[in-house]
């Protein structure tokens, strides 16, 4: 299969042919609408029904992560909570990313059930959480709700998947203990206190949004 960029130079005057009204359909199944991640792989000629795992591979890769068989990658955010784990703001302010980057360092090689803990921020907000060991599975579910409410309990959507929820769950957990802690965070009018995860890199996908809610 002839991807795009093994096209010579001009090639984006014929995908611009493509375009109706200005507008480039960003999936190759018209009336689709992609997130940015999957709308990148259809443009470079990568069908996302085939070769789309989950936003967590792209992120551990983006922030230089070399993942390993058995991996789960997931998409991660710092956010506010009060003390019930209602989410109060799921973005923390939009944190500076040097403070990201402090911040992060609690959370970073810990030891969950034998399970490594890799944990790498990336800019403002945005972070990337690993789970490496054996016998995890990518099918379960975020504990980001994608929105106000609160912080959710992730669950097994397969017959294998309790022991990587629960990891999560903990992982969930001792961050809030972790960053609540954190001289970083004192005084914050809007402390980063808690680590959502979500878009686990797996084809299941359970709770999970495709709509850029960074």
């Amino acid at each position: 299969m002839e991807r795009p960029l093994s096209r010579p130079p001009g090639s984006l005057t014929s995908i611009g042919s493509l375009q109706r009204n200005n507008r480039h359909d960003a999936h190759h199944r018209r009336g689709i609408i992609p997130g940015s991640d999957t709308a990148h792989l259809s443009i470079f000629g990568y069908p996302p029904e085939q070769y789309y795992k989950g936003r967590g591979t792209f992120e551990a890769l983006g922030v230089g992560i070399k993942l390993q068989h058995g991996d789960v990658a997931f998409r991660s955010n710092f956010a506010t909570v009060d003390s019930n784990m209602n989410i109060l703001d799921r973005r923390a302010g939009r944190i500076a990313t040097e403070i990201g980057h402090e911040l992060g360092k609690g959370s970073n090689g810990l030891k969950i059930d034998g399970v490594e803990i890799i944990f790498k921020p990336s800019v403002e907000h945005r972070a990337t959480l690993v789970l490496r060991g054996k016998g995890l599975t990518n099918c379960i579910t975020d504990t980001d709700p994608h929105g106000s409410g609160s912080v959710l309990d992730s669950k097994s959507i397969s017959k294998d998947g309790k022991k990587t929820a629960d990891i999560l769950n903990k992982f969930t957990k001792l961050s809030y203990e972790i960053l609540s802690k954190s001289s970083i965070n004192k005084g914050r009018p809007i402390p980063a206190n808690i680590v959502l995860s979500a878009e686990q890199a797996s084809m299941c996908h359970a709770n999970r949004s495709n709509s850029d809610s960074e």
